[in-house]
């Protein structure tokens, strides 16, 4: 890996944990829409380790009640 990717990495992983942390102050109320799209925080469970994990996605296509996510 390259020394930009792995900046690039560490900055989105960063930015990630603060975005999940201002969710969580703010009991949702900030931080749930990127511009129109709203935004989904995804937990799942890795086949293998079991370890939890989380990403947080956007849904740029939603409508009653179905969300694409990306």
């Amino acid at each position: 890996m390259s020394i930009r990717n792995a900046v690039t990495d560490t900055m989105m992983k960063v930015m990630s944990q603060a975005h999940r942390g201002l969710l969580a102050l703010s009991g949702g109320r900030i931080g749930s829409r990127l511009g129109t799209m709203p935004v989904v925080e995804l937990h799942t469970i890795g086949r293998k380790t079991g370890e939890k994990r989380a990403v947080m996605l956007s849904a740029p296509v939603h409508e009653d009640g179905k969300y694409v996510l990306v």
